[in-house]
């Protein structure tokens, strides 16, 4: 870095942020602000902000959605918040798009059929070493 240069620094609101960004640049994508859409719309419904990523890969003290306000909310709404706050950047909605058609649906929302998405998960974990 060239002195005088300006380094910039990682902002995020705990609570808010997806756990890939306590750790660096190189997992961001859609994902990420994925998980904050999720962490806004959780919460909404609980009127304080959900514990902060880097606390819930120590201990994850958040009640799933689909558990905590069942009954009182749409399933398909709780579990798309759910899915939205997947620990594992790799189990969220990967796009805005993949979000909007979840949120969009009158069926079923949240992660693609499980066989596959374990399929897929495990092939990108290879990938990656």
């Amino acid at each position: 870095v060239a002195s005088g240069a300006t380094i910039l620094k990682p902002m995020y609101t705990p609570g808010f942020a997806a756990p890939e960004q306590y750790s660096g640049r190189d997992l961001l994508g859609p994902w990420s602000d994925i998980y904050s859409i999720g962490a806004s719309m959780y919460s909404c419904l609980s009127g304080a902000a959900p514990q902060a990523a880097d606390a819930r890969i120590e201990r994850d003290e958040v009640a799933p959605a689909v558990k905590r306000w069942a009954g009182r909310y749409s399933p398909q709404l709780l579990r798309t918040i759910d899915w939205c706050m997947h620990m594992d950047h790799l189990e969220r909605p990967q796009s805005v798009f993949a979000l909007q058609k979840a949120l969009a649906s009158r069926e079923h929302a949240g992660p693609p059929e499980r066989l596959l998405g374990s399929f897929l998960h495990r092939i990108r974990r290879l990938v990656a070493k």
